[in-house]
């Protein structure tokens, strides 16, 4: 555990990773039966991203009837994601722990292999 995590733990300044900013936003959108996921760097790219999503299948959307696209981003998607079938969700996820994972399982992979290689 890094030293900004443990004083994170005891009600210290809020630390954003061990190093790096390793947090990403993710993106699902569920639409007719087909589920996509998207990762992205913020979550106003996400946004971006789910407004590219709504355009992009507007017209199979809404084939039976015209419902011509809001100009309003907020009513595009209340419309858009009315029915019950389609829905989507923006979350962040922090993985500076999995950095620190990762980097611990390699500095005791050469370790582990040692000792593998000396069992008979």
């Amino acid at each position: 555990m890094s030293q900004l995590q443990r004083q994170n733990r005891r009600g210290g300044e809020r630390s954003t990773g061990s190093r790096h900013n390793m947090k990403i936003s993710i993106l699902v959108a569920n639409f007719e039966g087909a589920r996509s996921i998207t990762l992205h760097d913020t979550e106003a790219a996400a946004s971006r991203a789910l407004m590219a999503f709504v355009e992009l299948h507007w017209a199979i959307r809404f084939d039976k009837e015209f419902i011509e696209m809001p100009s309003c981003e907020t009513e595009r998607l209340r419309q858009f994601f009315a029915d019950d079938r389609h829905s989507y969700i923006i979350a962040e996820a922090d993985l500076s722990q999995l950095e620190e994972h990762i980097d611990t399982a390699r500095s005791l992979a050469p370790r582990l292999a040692d000792r593998s290689g000396s069992d008979p």
